[in-house]
């Protein structure tokens, strides 16, 4: 059976309990490789008219398939929301191939992240894989290798009280940390989804971004971004030149939302760095 289908016929699995009647399920079963191109509406319209049921199945699969998404980023199962997230993330672009690592704070006292482990496809994490390190950056629990950048994760969230942090390798944040890496700081000013970043509640605001230079030596960055985590006004993420973006939040639904207002803003500026009149 194909992928696909085996896909499908899961999440029938998970909602038929509450709605689906075996006639339903069968059809499903029968036409699933065809609806998989949902987005085809004149077949869809063409099927509607002999199977309903069929319509229905497919419009509810659609509509449960939302749900879980919104049910897993809220998920009080933590490994179940970070997990979520991370795919999330690989799935925009932000952390292809085993680029990128993220973090959330399983425990304040004794510290502990719980993490994604080094070297695998972000696109691939489930729940299980996901690793626990302590406040020494040590693997705790799980059985993968913890990031050497878990230090700058830990110096985030010792500095700020942050919830998660997430690091990502977009090609705009990317573009733009070498851009401006000789200025020291990326300027976002003057646009309305500043309001997505907490605490800002009008356009007329200007959000610095500072770029610090790269480096394997994470113990060094680890101590040079301290300083800057600890001044007003509240940063909201720091750009490592040729490498990437670190952004944090108290939580991480709101670490989420800074990433993504931030990746909207990076891909902005950069896009109108080729507009010679603007």
């Amino acid at each position: 059976m194909a992928l696909r289908t085996v896909l499908l016929c899961n999440e029938v699995k998970w909602i038929k309990s509450n709605w689906l009647n075996c006639r339903a399920i069968k059809l499903l079963m029968d036409f699933s490789k065809k609806f998989w191109n949902i987005c085809d509406q004149q077949y869809i319209a063409a099927h509607s008219l002999q199977n309903s049921e069929l319509l229905y199945l497919v419009q509810r699969i659609f509509i449960t398939a939302k749900g879980r998404e919104l049910a897993m980023l809220h998920s009080p199962d933590q490994r179940e929301a970070l997990s979520w997230v991370i795919k999330d993330i690989h799935s925009k672009g932000w952390a292809t191939g085993t680029g990128g690592n993220f973090s959330a704070v399983a425990s304040r006292d004794p510290l502990t992240l719980l993490m994604a482990p080094s070297g695998v496809d972000k696109g691939m994490v489930a729940p299980a894989d996901l690793i626990e390190v302590n406040q020494q950056g040590q693997v705790i629990g799980g059985t993968g290798k913890a990031s050497a950048e878990t230090l700058l994760h830990l110096a985030i969230v010792e500095a700020t009280g942050a919830g998660a942090v997430l690091h990502t390798h977009s090609v705009f944040n990317t573009l733009l940390s070498v851009v401006y890496a000789a200025q020291g700081t990326v300027t976002l000013a003057g646009y309305e989804m500043l309001k997505g970043l907490e605490g800002i509640t009008t356009h007329d605001t200007t959000v610095q971004i500072p770029v610090l230079a790269n480096s394997q030596d994470m113990q060094s960055v680890s101590q040079e971004i301290r300083p800057l985590l600890q001044q007003e006004p509240y940063l909201y993420g720091v750009l490592l030149a040729g490498h990437g973006l670190y952004t944090w939040g108290s939580t991480l639904f709101q670490t989420r939302r800074h990433l993504e207002i931030l990746e909207f803003l990076f891909e902005l500026t950069y896009r109108k760095l080729a507009i010679p009149t603007m």
